[in-house]
């Protein structure tokens, strides 16, 4: 499975064994780093705009978006 940047698989750590030319034979596991890595941004948002206005301004309309 290809991993995504939004899919499950990304958390997945996929190891390859074999020995002297014998098929290699895969064994996953859950890649916590990434896990942690992502934990980080938790709850946070990003607001992306081409508007010149403010910063303080663009983000009390933000706001008012979720309000509603």
């Amino acid at each position: 499975m290809k991993k995504g940047s939004h899919g499950v698989t990304r958390f997945i750590k996929r190891m390859s064994t074999g020995k002297n030319g014998d098929k290699a034979g895969y064994h996953y596991s859950i890649d916590q780093t990434v896990i942690d890595n992502k934990e980080k941004y938790d709850g946070c948002y990003a607001a992306a705009t081409n508007l010149d206005d403010a910063a303080k301004d663009i983000l009390v309309v933000n706001d008012r978006c979720y309000l509603t």
